[in-house]
């Protein structure tokens, strides 16, 4: 979801809005998870081997997320992956949460066994009434041929699951009807028909790297919140079944990114407002100097908007400066629940959004300077003549100037001076007209000084000149036929 600002002070440009919100808007901003530990459960690798996990580890390291994998990947009669360790992962507060496995409808595998005994022999000793786990009602035992396998089902993800703001992917077959027992997940999303290996791969594939910003193009990264990562997936795929459970927030991202900043297509030279906006909730505490920085320019009264945005004051251009680097520095630009670092536009070069993160957000813009031009229909007149003295004015972009107000003083060839001004039109032109007479102003070189100016841009000035003789030029002869 693409987040706004509002507030009196944003205005940039004159009536140009930075930031806006809905009146009366309530919708859910985005945010990141609760922590910047993620969990990799994975305790039938050694069986179903990689159906998305290592795209997950990929975007979970890119966005400087600690992954913790969990993995079985050789089948045992004692297996390390238990269910009293995905227990502890359930009670510990982790920031994503990332389980593939086999499953249905009333639960999915935490620990597989080679023989039946043993697989028995684990199972009574977790439902004991007078044993140390006393897992008796929350976990059942089952075959996922040819392995025998101890299950958990929602009464244990209610009893014990208590990581809040985490976002689950629970990567099984019906896993979405388990889906909202992850409950105070942000997000929490399952299957909700049996998926192939082959299937969930791409789709997992999709939907990670939607979340890392690498997709769907890699040159910005549009699709981060979770909503939009699954509607990739769906597009993608649209026989997908991955769905979200009905409390999900789908606002869920691993880091903020810049959304948008102002300005952007030039700087005044005199006092203006500009600002960043970011997409998820921003840990406000920050000084929001050491935030947002300029190269080319002095910024005054920086100040956070709400939980999302931080504007402030192009103050003063420094004298001589025909452009202004701002950064959004990313060890500072951290999201408000787990601090998780700025995706900027540095790395990879030219990207904004697209993982690693902890690279900083920078815009260039140039001053806003113009550029005028001034000429005549000929390079010399006759008394009585008219000239038409032509203005043009364009900014450092080459782009006509609007109502720009432009000086003209023809000095005579006896030293009088004319006088006259005016504002371009939409093209950045203004036509002056002038009439020769050699008795008042003298015969031989005329100069022309035009100044352009207009509030907000640095003024320009140039010159052109014309002559004017009592007698014209010779027409040169013609060549011989």
């Amino acid at each position: 979801m693409v987040t706004r600002v509002i507030g009196r002070s944003c205005l940039f440009l004159g009536c140009v809005v930075l930031f806006m919100v809905a009146c009366g808007c309530r919708q859910e901003r985005n945010e990141t998870p609760e922590s910047l530990e993620a969990v990799d459960f994975l305790p039938c690798e050694f069986d179903i081997g990689d159906c998305g996990y290592s795209d997950f580890e990929e975007a979970g390291k890119d966005q400087h997320y600690e992954v913790i994998p969990l993995m079985q990947d050789t089948a045992s009669d004692a297996p390390h992956i238990t269910v009293v360790a995905f227990k502890g992962v359930c009670k510990y507060r982790v920031g994503v949460l990332y389980i593939e496995t086999h499953g249905g409808k009333k639960g999915f595998v935490v620990e597989a066994f080679v023989t039946r005994d043993a697989r028995d022999a684990r199972y009574n000793l977790y439902v004991d009434p007078d044993g140390p786990f006393r897992f008796g009602g929350l976990i059942f035992r089952t075959e996922a041929d040819p392995y025998y396998v101890i299950s958990v089902n929602d009464r244990f993800l209610r009893r014990f699951f208590n990581s809040k703001k985490t976002l689950v992917v629970n990567n099984s077959c019906q896993s979405w009807y388990l889906a909202d027992d992850f409950r105070n997940a942000r997000d929490s999303l399952g299957y909700r028909r049996p998926v192939s290996l082959w299937h969930a791969k791409i789709d997992m594939d999709n939907f990670w790297g939607c979340m890392d910003g690498t997709k769907p193009d890699g040159k910005e990264g549009t699709h981060r919140p979770t909503e939009q990562a699954h509607e990739y997936v769906k597009i993608q795929r649209p026989a997908s079944a991955l769905d979200f459970d009905a409390d999900s927030t789908k606002r869920t991202v691993l880091a903020p990114r810049v959304v948008r900043v102002e300005p952007e297509t030039c700087v005044s030279a005199v006092r203006e407002r500009g600002g960043v906006q970011f997409d998820c909730t921003m840990n406000t505490s920050v000084d929001p100097r050491k935030v947002v920085t300029a190269e080319g320019a002095t910024l005054g009264r920086l100040r956070w908007v709400r939980r999302y945005g931080i504007v402030f004051d192009v103050a003063a251009v420094d004298p001589g400066a025909t452009e202004v680097t701002f950064t959004v520095h990313a060890l500072e630009a951290v999201s408000r629940n787990n601090e998780a670092y700025l995706d900027g536009n540095i790395d990879p070069t030219g990207t904004n959004a697209v993982g690693p993160n902890r690279d900083n957000y920078v815009w260039k813009v140039p001053v806003c300077i113009l550029e005028p031009d001034v000429s005549t229909d000929k390079a010399s007149y006759l008394d009585g003549e008219t000239v038409t003295i032509t203005a043009k004015v364009v900014d450092k972009q080459g782009k006509p100037v609007e109502r720009a107000t432009v000086r003209m003083v023809i000095t005579t060839a006896n030293s009088s001076t004319v006088t006259a001004r005016g504002l371009t039109d939409s093209n950045g032109e203004k036509k002056f007209t002038y009439q020769v007479n050699i008795e008042s102003h003298g015969e031989g070189r005329y100069k022309v000084d035009l100044t352009a100016t207009k509030r907000g841009y640095r003024s320009g000035r140039t010159s052109c000149e014309f002559w004017v003789t009592s007698v014209a030029p010779p027409t040169p002869p013609n060549p011989d036929p």
